[in-house]
């Protein structure tokens, strides 16, 4: 049979082999049957007409590059709740696109020149990385959709990327080695003390940094969140992000020495100007150094509150409780972090009984 793209083969009872054509548009549009392939590829070529028709003919021309930048500036920075550092990094994701395809028309993308700009990029990323920049990528291609830039997703056939589960999470330190951080007393207290937040408590890096001293109450064991620190600014979190959290009894005695300490009784990590700390000066030249001299890991101070996460399902806390105590929406970004080990699953499982 002459080879016919999108074309498709079907047999039926009788015997009798007819031809049909496919047409994704966001979802999958078919033609009726019929006894020649020819036949079918013209239906699919009149098909693929009249969706074109759709397009606003003074659309055609916009770049890749172009179409971008107004997803970014009409839509996406547009949308409410989104945070600064979040529309930073999806900028980030989507400048690796369109370095390499970002001169090329919007309505001259195919799944060829797609697959080809998945491959290329997969020479230079990780698996994980080239999936998250191109599913980013995915809803720029959608939004022209609904915007009539483009009438059908090129990207609908592009190879599934595989990421291997572990690769997904971070590396995080082990209790054992936070407990001796936090009771080594030749590391200093200010040291302790966000280490605690972000393993004791599951605080954020830029809420640890936000916090001020009126915030928490020694009396009641909280520590009330309502202000993060990004890029040097004071923002207001999430609505789910603001909360009030117990201080559990292993992290009170580090930050009451730290209050003990500390310079300034309005932030608990002050600079030299009497402002927060930024969290990128503290990790780069406080506590990566500290982690190297001590011989551990090297890690994100984000993985703290994976461990946290860790431990507190390890401790047997109902996921609903555990997204309260770390401002979580939603359960899927609980369990997300949540990470089992063979060596736990062997031991829930040795006398598990279902029937």
């Amino acid at each position: 049979m002459p080879k016919y793209p999108g074309i498709y083969k079907k047999q039926l009872k009788s015997s009798t082999k007819y031809y049909g054509a496919k047409w994704h548009k966001g979802k999958t549009y078919t033609t009726k049957l019929y006894r020649k392939a020819i036949d079918a590829a013209g239906a699919l070529e009149e098909l693929n007409n009249q969706l074109k028709k759709d397009v606003l003919p003074e659309k055609k021309h916009i770049t890749v590059r172009d179409f971008t930048n107004l997803y970014f500036q009409k839509y996406l920075s547009k949308k409410p709740g989104i945070q600064h550092i979040t529309l930073k990094n999806i900028h980030s994701g989507l400048i690796s696109v369109i370095k390499i395809i970002g001169k090329l028309k919007l309505s001259d993308l195919t799944p060829e020149i797609l697959q080809d700009l998945q491959n290329k990029m997969l020479e230079h990323y990780d698996n994980g990385t080239v999936k998250v920049r191109l599913n980013e990528f995915r809803r720029v291609l959608k939004r022209a959709v609904k915007w009539k830039y483009i009438p059908y997703d090129p990207s609908i056939d592009l190879d599934p990327i595989y990421v291997d589960a572990d690769s997904k999470k971070p590396d995080i330190l082990e209790r054992e080695q936070i407990a001796y951080i936090l009771n080594n007393e030749d590391i200093q207290i200010r040291e302790r003390a966000i280490i605690g937040l972000g393993a004791l408590a599951g605080l954020r890096i830029s809420e640890i940094f936000a916090l001020k001293w009126k915030r928490i109450d020694f009396q009641l064991h909280t520590i009330h969140i309502d202000l993060q620190y990004c890029e040097g600014e004071l923002k207001s979190p999430k609505k789910s992000s603001l909360r009030t959290i117990q201080i559990i009894p292993e992290l009170e005695p580090i930050l009451k020495e730290c209050r003990l300490q500390s310079k300034s009784f309005i932030w608990l990590f002050p600079s030299c100007h009497n402002k927060p700390l930024t969290p990128q000066h503290w990790s780069r030249y406080y506590f990566r150094p500290l982690l190297k001299r001590l011989g551990l890991p090297v890690v994100y101070p984000h993985s703290l509150r994976h461990l946290f996460d860790k431990m507190m399902h390890d401790a047997g806390i109902p996921t609903r409780d555990i997204m309260n105590m770390m401002g979580h929406k939603q359960a899927k970004m609980t369990l997300h972090y949540d990470r089992a080990v063979v060596g736990h699953l062997v031991e829930i499982t040795r006398d598990l009984k279902i029937l």
